[in-house]
């Protein structure tokens, strides 16, 4: 593939896509005393192993070895180009001072010309907890504990150069609005909500307006970041469709799916999809026009089929039910208030053709795997965009601008 932007360093840029290696044994000791038997704990395992756990889930990560930054990084461009292997192999080492300390973030951040960041939860992000019914206490009591956390450990914008986004759900929307006032009167910037319907609902049904008028007012930033949860809930919809629920011998495996065909049905694409059409076409935008949303890790090839599809059906679909009102063309809607954070290995080039650069933005993954070891020379080395005017768009101006209008 082309590498096409091999020029001098560049600096100053916006980062929508770092994670936090928080020490998940911290987690327990955030939990409200009521909640802990079904909250953030930690158990020890069978193979006599020490494991984060929250409701019957518990953790594989490991408390002392990380997979390397970026060592799936060449597997999964092989596998663009057409190969057949499995990407998501590659080397694990010691968890680095930058993983877990701030400060030693912001020194990764200057030694690769980063400015700023979107900080997501490490452990918290990758498991189904948040998909589990039945509790909406006990599900804001585990989120108050993770937003605690990321308050205390990393800050909700820490000088004005890391950004924490605290987790949210819609499931209690009266919670929700008091979560959400608790971490606004504390700094917090960004608010994550996991992608997909809510208990069937769409997320931009109107019977959810009150916590998004708040958003709006405040014109805080929306990220829907891939997360397990939203897998879980797709095959909670799909469970005995298509496919048996559970075949015979086979296990569960990535993001819960037991086959090709399960992971085409559950996996990142078709959530974010889903979400982004519906808060679209459900008017969200409409109602609150101050509403900014940016895709996080849910990669980029589904963006010119979504638009060209909502487009379509828009058209076609005039004299027929809209609930939240009717909107705008959504392709005109997602310029104007959805930004998109590509997988390195996306054609970002094709995606500033549909959307335009303004709603793209650079997004490395760090310290992830499957991400970029080196941030910002590894994501240009990849980008094939030659108009250097978009790319300071979207390596730096885009998420600056969302984030400074927030409070504004």
């Amino acid at each position: 593939m082309a590498h096409r932007n091999q020029g001098p360093p560049m600096t100053g840029c916006y980062d929508a896509d770092h994670h936090a290696v928080d020490r998940e044994d911290q987690l327990p000791g955030y939990m409200d005393p009521a909640f802990r038997e079904k909250g953030w704990r930690i158990v020890e395992t069978e193979a006599g192993r020490k494991a984060l756990a929250i409701g019957d889930f518990v953790s594989q990560l490991s408390f002392e070895l990380q997979p390397v930054p970026g060592s799936f990084r060449e597997n999964i461009l092989r596998l663009r180009s057409g190969e057949d292997l499995d990407p998501f192999q590659g080397a694990r080492g010691p968890v680095l001072p930058e993983f877990v300390d701030r400060d030693q973030r912001l020194a990764f951040m200057d030694q690769q010309g980063i400015e700023g960041i979107l900080l997501f939860p490490g452990a918290p992000l990758e498991s189904h907890w948040m998909a589990e019914a039945g509790d909406p206490a006990q599900l804001y009591a585990n989120l108050r504990a993770v937003n605690r956390m990321s308050a205390e450990h990393w800050g909700w914008r820490y000088r004005d150069r890391i950004h924490s986004a605290a987790l949210l759900s819609l499931e209690d929307v009266g919670l929700a609005l008091e979560e959400l006032d608790r971490v606004m009167a504390e700094g917090c910037k960004v608010v994550n909500l996991v992608p997909g319907p809510v208990r069937g609902r769409s997320p931009a049904d109107p019977c959810f307006d009150r916590f998004w008028a708040r958003i709006n007012e405040s014109r805080l930033l929306v990220s829907l970041h891939t997360a397990p949860a939203s897998h879980r809930a797709y095959r909670e919809m799909l469970d005995g469709y298509w496919e048996p629920i559970d075949p015979p011998g086979v296990e569960r495996g990535l993001c819960d799916t037991t086959s090709a065909f399960m992971g085409f049905q559950m996996f990142n694409e078709r959530p974010i999809m889903d979400t982004v059409a519906a808060l679209i076409l459900h008017n969200l935008f409409g109602r609150f026009p101050e509403l900014r949303v940016i895709s996080v890790e849910n990669g980029a090839f589904w963006v010119a089929y979504a638009v060209k599809l909502m487009n379509k059906n828009y058209a076609i679909n005039q004299k027929g039910f809209w609930l939240g009102g009717k909107p705008e063309r959504p392709s005109a809607v997602f310029r104007k208030h959805v930004c998109v954070t590509p997988f390195h290995e996306d054609d970002v080039q094709e995606l500033v053709d549909v959307v335009g650069a303004e709603s793209v933005t650079f997004g490395s993954d760090f310290p992830h795997a499957e991400g970029l070891a080196s941030p910002v020379s590894d994501f240009l080395g990849d980008l094939e965009v030659e108009d250097q005017a978009a790319v300071e768009k979207i390596m730096r101006t885009n998420l600056k601008g969302l984030l400074d209008r927030v409070g504004s």
